[in-house]
């Protein structure tokens, strides 16, 4: 009853295990007063046999509490090596072979523990821990749920770091099953934090049997969160259409769209030219493009057999499409056009309700409450940067001459070699906007008669004037006659 205590029932052999030198290990306290690279890891070898060392720790630390040893189960070979030392001392007993079994106290208030006595009676513990920080996400469900369902796990970890090691176990009857489940890697993508910082989120899936009442998910290194059942979120706004439409000829045949901005598989095939993942650029390549149905029955997708005109928004029916596929329809069958999607995609946020199409099967649509971004996805995010802004608003554009810097480049050009000594600015209509015409030009010229003109000019200009300044940057701005151009 006294246990092992001097006087007691119980008395002490202290000895070496055999074929073992498993000692318990002992690492560094978190304590508020140590520095945070020392928390956590194991003290280094002494300078003399049977001494530790813990290097840089504050003078006058308490030695008190400074260590501790971290709560784990005894490894398989400890085990073993127990009993082959207690059969060594009695020969009796080295005849005989122990049942064991390992398990921790489960309290009420920890459901958390389950898993890991199902780890120690499936003898997987050894397994998980390795020799590197391992971290473990845990799933259990009730009987209700159909444990043949895919679960899909994401594990965010830095951008930096090698991707980790995975392994799923499916656990049954309270013990961890063997083999391992099979993972399928889903997708993964670079987003940043608020920060900054990138961080690297991988999708896995992890199909259970039908006799799993749970699993049990195993990450090497150090992950930032576990996700469960993520729903990647493809947002693109499709029109809705709902227009029923007869054919009424064979030749092929117009339709007019409700809008210009249609996603096109032209404009699709251009994702391969960004600097996105494989997985991401195969899932956003099979998402459907428009729907098409004829007669209540067949339904075209991603415009097959249709020619879609972008610009003009329009549908050309029993027409050759970009593959040179046609699908005739005869006179007096009905096409109802169900939706079509835009390239508006990069509009941010959503409100709930307004997502149609997600990377669930077409048949699953989730109860989604809100959408958010947990991290600001790079090339998605939620808002838009201030010189994201400024690069779209202001930016070189395309061959067209559109914005002011389209012109201002098209004017040095022009000029020859000589243009890289001379300052061209170009404002149109949103710039001048934003200028007070007191301004121009600067100094003594303010309140001179040409100024004056200007301003009066620049106040009765309309969006198609554009300003132009063509000069030296190290002279004054004389102002001459006001030559305007009208914008074709």
């Amino acid at each position: 009853p006294l246990g092992y205590a001097p006087g007691g029932n119980l008395v002490g052999d202290w000895g070496l295990l055999e074929d073992n030198n498993w000692t318990p290990p002992v690492v560094v306290a978190p304590l508020p007063q140590l520095p945070a690279s020392l928390r956590g890891i194991a003290p280094l070898p002494g300078p003399q046999e049977g001494t530790i060392q813990i290097p840089r720790v504050p003078p006058d630390t308490p030695t008190a509490g400074i260590l501790q040893l971290p709560a784990r189960p005894l490894p398989p070979a400890v085990v073993e090596a127990l009993w082959k030392t207690i059969a060594g001392l009695d020969s009796h007993l080295a005849l005989y072979r122990p049942s064991v079994q390992r398990s921790i106290l489960e309290a009420a208030e920890d459901p958390l523990s389950s898993w890991v006595t199902a780890a120690l009676r499936g003898d997987v513990w050894s397994r998980l821990v390795q020799n590197s920080p391992v971290a473990f996400a845990h799933v259990s469900w009730d009987s209700t749920h159909k444990s043949s369902i895919p679960v899909r796990f994401a594990i965010v970890t830095h951008a930096q770091e090698e991707p980790e090691q995975i392994s799923a176990y499916g656990i049954s009857n309270g013990m961890l099953r063997t083999p391992m489940l099979p993972l399928k890697r889903l997708w993964y993508l670079q987003l940043s934090d608020e920060e900054g910082n990138l961080r690297r989120v991988e999708v896995v899936e992890a199909r259970p049997s039908e006799v799993d009442e749970g699993l049990l998910l195993a990450a090497t290194g150090r992950p930032l969160a576990f996700w469960a059942n993520p729903v990647l979120i493809a947002n693109a706004p499709a029109v809705q259409d709902n227009r029923l439409i007869a054919v009424k000829r064979a030749i092929p045949e117009a339709v007019t769209l409700l809008s210009e901005d249609v996603l096109t598989p032209q404009i699709l095939a251009q994702l391969d030219e960004d600097p996105l993942p494989e997985s991401i650029r195969q899932m956003l390549t099979s998402l459907p493009l428009a729907s098409v149905r004829v007669d209540d029955q067949k339904t075209i997708l991603n415009f097959q057999g249709i020619q879609v005109d972008a610009p003009a928004g329009t549908l050309l029916l029993n027409a050759p499409d970009a593959d040179g596929e046609t699908l005739e329809l005869r006179v007096g069958q009905n096409l109802r056009l169900d939706w079509y999607r835009r390239t508006d995609g990069e509009l941010g946020r959503v409100e709930p309700g307004a997502i149609r199409f997600v990377e669930h099967p077409p048949t699953v649509r989730p109860a989604l409450q809100g959408v958010i971004n947990p991290l600001s996805a790079v090339g998605g995010s939620d808002r838009e940067s201030e010189e994201a802004c400024i690069q779209r608003l202001f930016g070189p554009g395309s061959d067209t001459l559109i914005l002011p810097t389209d012109w201002e480049q098209a004017i040095k050009k022009g000029l020859g070699p000589e243009s890289k000594d001379w300052m061209v600015r170009c404002w149109g209509y949103p710039e001048r906007t934003l200028c007070n015409y007191t301004l121009w030009p600067p100094g003594e010229l303010e309140s001179s008669e040409e100024n004056l003109r200007l301003s009066a000019a620049l106040l009765q200009a309309g969006p198609d004037q554009l300003l132009v300044c063509v000069g030296h940057p190290e002279r004054l701005l004389e102002l001459g006659r006001l030559q305007s151009w009208t914008l074709a």
